[in-house]
């Protein structure tokens, strides 16, 4: 059995991490469902869409998708936080290797993992138990 790239799809998007994968110029050719809920967007937003249109960093050098193709490494366990294009901040942690064929870097995939609600829950926390010790002394 050969695996088609609809396949290969189909697969993808069961996977409970979000997959990003770019070429070389940093635009998006595919986006699983995983992601496109992480990051609330559809799709069709993202796809064929070069990765400074659809999110903003606080840095340029921040996308770990981008870096990995600049700097030609992939990277391990990189948390990351973004915007959306609706303004809406997303935290994840990220393992992103490099696509190579004929030894020429051809682009990036990105594996995502959300952490966006655990760090807002951290957030509260903190701040409720900052609050408990501010309420004692």
């Amino acid at each position: 059995m050969k695996l088609s790239a609809h396949m290969l799809g189909q697969f993808i998007d069961l996977l409970e991490t979000g997959v990003h994968i770019v070429d070389r110029d940093g635009v998006t050719h595919y986006y699983n469902k995983k992601m496109a809920e992480i990051e609330g967007h559809q799709k069709e937003e993202v796809v064929h869409k070069p990765i400074q249109d659809v999110f903003t960093f606080a840095d340029p050098d921040n996308s770990t998708l981008l870096q990995a193709i600049q700097e030609q490494q992939g990277s391990s366990r990189i948390k990351q936080s973004y915007v959306n294009r609706y303004g809406r901040e997303i935290t994840t942690i990220n393992q992103t290797a490099l696509l190579i064929e004929n030894d020429r870097v051809q682009g990036a995939v990105e594996i995502a993992r959300d952490v966006t609600r655990l760090k807002s829950s951290y957030v509260i926390i903190q701040t409720s138990t900052m609050v408990r010790i501010r309420s004692i002394i």
